[in-house]
């Protein structure tokens, strides 16, 4: 159920995945229970794992200046903190519970054992997390596109660079 539940919001591999593989994988999955406003990753930490969102709502967030910066909320079937699995670099982003979550964290050493065991999931998995992350750049490509035309349209308006100059003097 739990191993059918993941893999039918995360992949489309679930008739393709023999007993053996789905006790493997659920071996490998750790159940977690996260309260309503738990930070559940911290933008700058080392990360060697991520999840998938069993049950519940989480915020994906950057803060700068004090200010929260929302980039993304997921909910059941959606998965964050991937990039762990594929690189060395801190956290990105932080994230937060919506509301109490169910989720099932995939550390970075068992996904490895993964792809040596079940190399065919292996790529299958890989691939779906490359099509997540393409979305979400398309996603940050379209917003950093508004900014810019935003900002130049700022800079181009008149009235605006007369209170900037009148501002920063």
């Amino acid at each position: 159920m739990v191993v059918e539940k993941i893999f039918d919001d995360f992949l489309t591999v679930r008739e393709g995945l023999t007993e053996k593989e789905r006790e493997f994988i659920l071996h490998k999955l750790i159940d977690i229970s996260v309260r309503k406003g738990e930070l559940i990753i911290k933008e700058g930490d080392v990360g060697n794992s991520m999840y998938f969102i069993i049950d519940g709502k989480v915020k994906i967030f950057k803060k700068h200046l004090g200010k929260e910066l929302e980039l993304a909320v997921l909910e059941d079937g959606d998965f964050f903190g991937e990039m762990a699995l594929l690189d060395e670099f801190p956290r990105s982003a932080s994230v937060v519970a919506l509301t109490d979550c169910r989720l099932h964290e995939l550390s970075k050493g068992d996904f490895k054992e993964l792809i040596e065991e079940y190399p065919h999931l292996g790529v299958k998995i890989v691939s779906s997390i490359a099509n997540e992350l393409s979305k979400r750049i398309r996603l940050a490509n379209r917003r950093i596109e508004d900014l810019f035309f935003l900002t130049e349209g700022l800079i181009e308006n008149e009235k605006f660079r007369e209170f900037c100059n009148l501002m920063f003097k």
